[in-house]
């Protein structure tokens, strides 16, 4: 019975081909790191928050990094709220009673978080248009 055979020799090319990917994901985590940050200062805009940076995308061991950064110590009290919401175990119990009422202070933007995920969906959608 006849069959068909094929064979592709990419040794010659492998520098060309691994270029081209490496600049591929250099440009991924760029463009992902602009759409973070750009989406960030949208959500962020409700609160008349400072707009985030987006940092150059620069290499790592193992690959490419880029990321977007947000001035100002208030950006995590922003992000996170001050509503009590404690996620760890206190390690003494209070001494006194609660000084504000409760239901006060920073309800949580979420800008971040919301920034973080623009990015990786733009990330998936760079990587899958390929080199």
């Amino acid at each position: 019975m006849p069959t068909v055979r094929s064979r592709v020799d990419v040794t010659s090319h492998f520098e060309r081909i691994t270029a081209d990917a490496n600049a591929a994901a250099k440009r991924a985590v760029q463009v992902a790191a602009v759409e973070g940050a750009r989406e960030c200062a949208r959500v962020g805009a409700q609160r008349g928050m400072t707009p985030p940076v987006a940092e150059p995308a620069r290499g790592t061991v193992d690959g490419w990094i880029a990321s977007f950064t947000a001035p100002g110590i208030e950006q995590w009290f922003q992000n996170y709220g001050t509503l009590g919401n404690r996620r760890k175990k206190l390690k003494q119990a209070p001494r006194t009673n609660r000084t504000r009422a409760p239901g006060t202070g920073i309800k949580p933007l979420g800008h971040l978080d919301a920034g973080r995920r623009a990015g990786i969906r733009a990330l998936k959608r760079e990587l899958a248009r390929g080199i």
